[in-house]
């Protein structure tokens, strides 16, 4: 018998703006000024923006391994399904 479990979407765009919203407030508490100004040279916003870039390429992705693996939700399981059955172990930093 193949038992097909899959997660209910509870969580709406509002929700995932808001719980992303709550990460960088502590981000922005947390993070030292002083020493991302020295390492970037003074061009702490530039930095900002190129993680942007990557963390919105990062979005996309997740957003089409979604589509394809709808029943899963980890790195671990996309790595394994779309790389190599082993490929999950490195991505999780598990070897």
């Amino acid at each position: 018998m193949m038992n097909q479990n899959s997660l209910k979407r509870t969580l709406s765009f509002r929700h995932l703006v808001f719980l992303g919203l709550a990460f960088m407030t502590m981000m922005i508490i947390f993070t030292t000024y002083g020493i991302a100004s020295q390492v970037t040279q003074g061009m702490v916003p530039a930095a900002y923006m190129i993680v942007l870039v990557a963390m919105l390429f990062n979005v996309y992705s997740y957003g089409r391994m979604v589509k394809v693996f709808p029943s899963s939700g980890t790195s671990y399981a996309y790595a394994q399904k779309a790389i190599h059955p082993n490929a999950g172990f490195l991505s999780a930093g598990r070897l």
